[in-house]
């Protein structure tokens, strides 16, 4: 209940880094642990998204968490902001019971090679089990033993989106991004029947097909690209419109 107080779970970590990564929308960056300049330096807290870590050439942590985004860093520390209780522009901000959760990955490695984007997503989107009725059938009703219903066919791609179409009902549109500052190759695979139609912009109109493409449905993703696709039912051959 206290007003003005900034309450931080703080990390001690066993290894020395010069530059810490933080989480961004559909990306990452890289700050320094030790600033130099006068702007450096008044950055003694930083906003992130699902994780920062530090990782040297063998060995990290990553911190995930679910809910709270202010970070700061030094060469053997990370902390967690979990608390501010500001009286503007809000004179209530943060009292009362909080619920978060936070955790520390370890890893060998990069933060890229440890996978450290997906561990926070499954932290914050755990699975989620459903029961659901048997269907009224005669045959056999067992499940397969392994199936995907939407499959990038690449680590670093992270998929984003899956809505409706705007103009067209009998398409949906993908949307996914490069996570991790490498080019990759998306190929959709899914036990759904879904394919890639074409490309599109962010306002869903048509773009061409690159000439990376392979039959219309690999497609080279750049560093950091955030790529959306038209998609449904069968071999991709539908009209670019109602």
């Amino acid at each position: 209940q206290e007003s003005h107080v900034l309450v931080k779970a703080a990390f001690p970590l066993n290894l020395v880094a010069n530059y810490a990564t933080y989480e961004i929308a559909c990306g990452a960056i890289q700050r320094p642990t030790q600033p130099q300049t006068p702007v450096e330096q008044a950055k003694w807290e930083v906003s992130a998204l699902r994780w920062a870590d530090l990782s040297d050439e063998t060995y990290g942590i990553s911190l995930l968490n679910d809910s709270k985004y202010g970070y700061d860093a030094h060469s053997s520390q990370l902390r967690l902001t979990l608390l501010r209780s500001p009286s503007w522009p809000d004179p209530a901000a943060d009292r009362g019971i909080h619920n978060l959760t936070y955790a520390l990955y370890p890893h060998s490695g990069n933060w890229q090679s440890a996978d450290t984007v997906r561990r926070g997503y499954e932290l914050n989107l755990p699975l989620q089990l459903m029961s659901c009725p048997a269907p009224n059938s005669d045959g056999d009703q067992s499940l397969p033993p392994l199936g995907q219903l939407l499959n990038l066919s690449a680590q670093n791609l992270i998929l984003t989106t899956l809505k409706r179409a705007e103009d067209n009902s009998k398409q949906w549109i993908l949307r996914c991004y490069e996570s991790q500052g490498n080019s990759a190759e998306l190929l959709l695979e899914s036990d759904l029947g879904l394919s890639i139609a074409y490309p599109v912009n962010l306002l869903e109109a048509p773009l061409p097909l690159p000439e990376t493409s392979h039959n219309g449905q690999i497609f080279k993703i750049a560093p950091w690209q955030i790529a959306s696709f038209a998609v449904g039912m069968g071999n991709g051959e539908w009209g670019m419109g109602n």
